[in-house]
């Protein structure tokens, strides 16, 4: 996981390195989501359990562990792990939107919508039933949702199919 820095006047893309954490890692990492918060950088390295670190010194990508809880999920009861799937976006003055995932046998991805609250940076919601799912939202089971816009009515989610297209998905609110 890297962290780069976008200069929309020339435009160029700055490769700033390695985000460094207050844990080990292993060799090779992903699933790792940003977001900003009171013009601090953050990120959610997991979701189960839930781990959330701040950036203490930009300059060196240093980040600091400022929440680490099991958390309690109505999606959580079979033995396949939830992974983070796109950086949390405002959803309203309350909460960020988050959007994670679960992979099934058969690489079949199913998504669901988590809302986090932006005081104490927990889960406050999780939808009951999955925003997207493969073989039932696309004629694909390699889903991937890349990004998310929250609009007043509705949410558009963004995401690759099979790696060799790409979809997107009008979610209204209420179902969330």
């Amino acid at each position: 996981v890297g962290l780069s820095s976008l200069d929309l006047r020339k435009p160029e893309l700055t490769f700033l390195g390695l985000p460094k954490i207050d844990r080990p890692t292993a060799q090779m990492e992903k699933n790792w989501v940003f977001f900003e918060r009171v013009g601090v950088l953050h990120m959610i390295y997991s979701f189960s359990p839930f781990h959330v670190f701040r950036c203490r010194d930009f300059g060196k990508l240093e980040f600091e562990t400022v929440l680490e809880r099991r958390i309690s999920l109505p999606v959580a009861t079979d033995s396949i792990r939830i992974r983070n799937s796109i950086n949390p976006v405002e959803y309203d003055s309350d909460h960020l939107l988050h959007v994670v995932h679960k992979v099934y046998p058969g690489k079949q991805y199913v998504f669901w919508a988590v809302l986090i609250d932006k005081k104490t940076l927990l889960p406050a919601m999780i939808s009951a039933a999955p925003l997207v799912q493969g073989w039932a939202s696309a004629p694909a089971s390699i889903i991937y949702a890349c990004s998310a816009v929250a609009l007043p009515g509705e949410v558009l989610l963004f995401g690759g199919l099979n790696d060799s297209g790409s979809g997107a998905w009008r979610i209204p609110r209420a179902d969330l």
